[in-house]
């Protein structure tokens, strides 16, 4: 029977630079050792999973390596770590052509591999590694948003725990039940906890708000639609007017910020608070302060319901000489539920006996629920990178309704400003990353905050 011809690949979109696969190199024995890079994560997991690998790939070792701030700059990112590892472990989302040029696209190796289990991924993570019409990394970990509850004080109140199913006017009816006391003994019911970004959003989404159009190249802003005026109306009256979370500013200094962000931290941790939301991971500190706690997915409203997640991803490096050992390396992470601090991205591994052994059955239901949710539309990273520099503009918006101002008017100012933005973006084609947003950003707004 003749061969059947292969299909050709669809070329790269421009402006992306796709370097070919190396070959590998090849010594006497052809064992090969290569670096792995564990991002900021604790390596210990790591290693074990290399002792594992190299027991079923004798010819590859694994030398895990955590990544320092020792001697750079202060910021990290994808160049960096392509610098010293042959893959490693980075944050999934929008990548620059300036940053593809460090990365391996992994295209070639996944077509070389008929096996790989390519539907067993959760679409929303594997669109986070798409980018230019290339794949450019695997995701592993997805640090699902949910809600984390103190059973302690739904007990001593006498209130009914949060079930998988409950609604937004659930949520508040329990705050309110859950919010008591005065000064600094008063105990709040709801609190965004370490990112009021994160619990705002997902009142948005509820609510059928959003803050971008995203069907629209490129994205237009859409701050003073009224289903977003409405929503930042109603989540910042739960500081302002019911009193059932604390008051935090989203658009501060960092030296503000952290006067209003950790005292809110430390309530949650010191058991002042009754439900939070969080990206959840197995964070040893949070599970020692508050022991009895319980995990449920984000609340629905009019039948709606959403999800949010930050998802690490696996990359290789445009410089390794190991590619195919990389790649090997990979797919056996990607099997792997260990190193996993908040969810799998792929479907058998949610539903396995190893992850509910791993985090729980509570936290691994509530994560399945959370990943079945009508509207994944706050996976985040999955954007262009300058939205989020205009999206400072929504939060200082959102700032002004929670001190007393119009929503309206703040808002329709926010979407002035980011509209002028868009247009300034749509013109630069020779800037990305913090180089563009100084020249746009600084343009429409002298008073915008120096980009770190």
């Amino acid at each position: 029977m003749a061969a059947l011809a292969a299909e050709p690949e669809a070329p790269p979109k421009a402006g992306f630079h796709v370097p070919p696969v190396p070959t590998p190199a090849q010594g006497e024995d052809e064992a090969v050792t290569i670096t792995f890079i564990s991002s900021f994560r604790d390596p210990a997991a790591y290693r074990a999973l290399a002792e594992g690998f190299h027991e079923i790939h004798p010819d590859i070792k694994v030398d895990v390596q955590s990544f320092t701030l020792s001697g750079s700059s202060g910021i990290v990112g994808i160049e960096q770590m392509a610098a010293n590892g042959d893959c490693f472990r980075f944050a999934a989302g929008s990548i620059t052509p300036g940053e593809a040029q460090y990365l391996l696209s992994l295209d070639p190796l996944l077509n070389a591999t008929p096996s790989f289990p390519r539907d067993d991924y959760y679409p929303s993570f594997w669109q986070m590694c798409e980018q230019g019409g290339q794949l450019w990394c695997l995701p592993y970990d997805g640090r699902v948003g949910v809600v984390h509850y103190n059973k302690a004080l739904f007990d001593a109140a006498g209130v009914p725990y949060p079930q998988p199913e409950w609604t937004l006017d659930d949520l508040v009816a329990k705050a309110l039940a859950l919010t008591q006391g005065e000064g600094a003994d008063k105990q709040y019911g709801f609190s965004g906890y370490t990112n009021e970004e994160l619990a705002l959003g997902v009142v948005l989404r509820l609510r059928g708000g959003a803050l971008w159009d995203m069907a629209a190249s490129p994205p237009r802003p859409q701050f003073d639609a009224p289903t977003v005026v409405d929503a930042v109306r109603w989540y910042a009256n739960l500081a302002s007017a019911d009193g059932i979370r604390p008051v935090v500013h989203l658009n501060l200094p960092w030296d503000q910020m952290l006067k209003e962000t950790q005292p809110a931290i430390y309530l949650v941790e010191g058991g002042k608070v009754a439900m939070w939301t969080q990206y959840a991971d197995m964070d040893p500190y949070l599970q020692r302060a508050i022991p009895s706690m319980g995990t449920v997915p984000f609340p629905r409203y009019n039948s709606h319901s959403t999800f949010a997640a930050l998802v690490d991803a696996h990359y290789i490096s445009a410089q390794t000489e190991h590619p195919q050992a990389c790649w090997d390396w990979l797919t056996f992470l990607g099997e792997q539920v260990t190193a996993v601090a908040g969810a799998p991205v792929r479907r058998s591994l949610t539903d396995s006996a190893d992850f509910r052994q791993h985090v729980g059955a509570d936290v691994a239901d509530a994560y399945l629920a959370a990943l079945q949710a009508s509207d994944p539309a706050l996976v985040l990273g999955a954007q262009p990178s300058w939205m989020g520099s205009a999206n400072r503009w929504f939060y200082e918006a959102y700032d002004a309704v929670l001190d007393g101002g119009d929503a309206e008017q703040a808002l329709g100012e926010a979407q002035r400003k980011a509209k002028a933005f868009v247009t300034c973006v749509e013109t630069r084609h020779n800037l990305e990353g913090r180089e563009l947003t100084e020249a746009c950003a600084l343009q429409i707004d002298p008073e915008y905050p120096a980009v770190p």
